[in-house]
């Protein structure tokens, strides 16, 4: 009798799935607590905490998803080899669009009504993340071959776990590196080590958010300090984000077919890293709620979008060797990531310093915002057009087999002659 063979690839990825659900349940667990403490001292944090409960619960759901599958690979289940197809029929559309507007209406409704935010605005927020990054994929990567169930949803346990986790540690990193900086930059100028205690002595004394600004206001419209948010937030993470957000696709682009799976798989990554990130931020309740949960949607479309090249330009590299298409496909990444998070912090600084009356700065709110419009919408149609021009793309197909010509047939041994008789 012969014995199955462990897959080592599929037993790697089953520990890593169920280590990382384990801990998101733990953290929903712990979070579930506070959420009940909270709840029973009559705190206005119990939605906030309830909410991230729901995302917690949420990621450990989707992880199990990968988690079963590596393990059925490993038992060498033939299903997980199914490809997968990803019609997206247009009642999925219309279904999508539904399910957005009501999480957003009845969120709306009951994100400042306690105890009814507490207990229905998870809900909500879970389907008002989940349900527009799905559609938006959907609409992305339909009818365009994504491979295998195991590795598809494989890349997206990996954009759910490992991605975020490399990422969060790498850009600690870099942000305790640039603080030294900044400590030795306070060092060095005289004066400025001591205006910076007093300032923080002050802060202390301050309940008034308001007066905080305008405290802060001469150091928040600082062109240097400007110069420092934006080469951190639009510089250096967009250039560690797009190069590791799709690290699924980095790990099987040698199994990945063509440019356009690379296509589908890194949108796929994109899609996952963008879930994980909004869920995190997802810890609001109130009048807040509507804008940041609605402002994520853009945030989803950017990383399916950027992702979703990157995974295009990978596969390019790797099955085509055409290393100058994924280049240009990082360096495009980049940088539309890049202008995104640049509007961003313009809009925010802009923001907080007009709600305070002391802007010093030009009002940059609105064209901050034309900004990202701009960018949403053309990253949008952007992505209807490849899926379009990659629907189109010929699929290569094994090459046969030579076919060699036949040998010629063997001459037959000459029979030998019988010696004739002599008289």
């Amino acid at each position: 009798m012969q014995t199955q063979k462990t897959h080592v690839g599929a037993l790697f990825l089953l520990i890593v799935f169920v280590v990382a659900a384990l801990i998101y349940l733990c953290l929903a667990a712990v979070t579930g607590v506070s959420a009940l403490i909270s709840f029973f001292d009559h705190s206005a944090e119990v939605a906030s905490k309830a909410n991230i409960v729901g995302a917690f619960g949420l990621e450990f759901l989707l992880v199990l998803i990968p988690a079963y599958l590596s393990l059925r690979k490993n038992m060498g289940g033939q299903d997980v080899d199914r490809p997968v197809h990803i019609p997206f029929a247009a009642w999925q559309i219309g279904a999508g669009v539904t399910i957005i507007a009501a999480a957003f209406g009845f969120g709306y409704l009951v994100s400042d009504k306690q105890p009814f935010d507490a207990m229905l605005l998870p809900i909500f927020t879970v389907l008002a993340i989940l349900t527009p990054t799905m559609l938006l994929f959907g609409l992305a990567v339909r009818r365009l071959e994504a491979g295998t169930r195991w590795r598809f949803w494989s890349i997206f346990g990996l954009g759910m776990t490992v991605g975020p986790l490399i990422l969060i540690v790498a850009e600690l990193l870099v942000g305790v590196v640039m603080l030294v900086g900044v400590v030795a930059y306070v060092m060095l100028v005289p004066g400025l080590a001591e205006e910076l205690t007093r300032l923080s002595t002050q802060l202390k004394y301050l309940s008034n958010p308001t007066e905080a600004v305008m405290l802060l206001e001469p150091y928040l419209s600082n062109p240097k300090v400007l110069a420092l948010a934006i080469g951190y937030i639009a510089v250096l993470v967009p250039l560690m984000e797009e190069l590791v957000k799709p690290i699924g696709v980095w790990i099987f682009a040698r199994q990945i077919r063509t440019p356009a799976e690379g296509f589908v798989l890194g949108a796929l990554s994109g899609a996952a890293y963008g879930l994980v990130e909004s869920l995190g931020v997802a810890n609001v309740s109130g009048a807040d709620w509507v804008t940041l949960v609605g402002a994520r949607m853009g945030t989803g479309l950017l990383h399916i979008g950027t992702s979703g090249l990157m995974g295009w330009g990978i596969v390019s590299m790797v099955q085509e060797r055409r290393y100058l298409r994924g280049l240009l496909a990082y360096l495009g990444s980049v940088s539309m990531h890049g202008v995104w998070n640049s509007m961003t912090i313009l809009f925010g600084f802009s923001s907080v310093l007009s709600a305070a009356g002391t802007n010093h700065m030009p009002n940059l709110i609105v064209p901050a915002l034309g900004s990202m419009a701009v960018l949403g919408i053309g990253m949008f149609f952007l992505l209807l057009h490849a899926n379009r021009r990659l629907r189109l793309a010929p699929i290569p197909t094994s090459a046969p087999a030579p076919v060699s010509e036949p040998l010629p047939a063997p001459e037959p041994d000459p029979v030998p002659e019988e010696p004739r008789a002599t008289e």
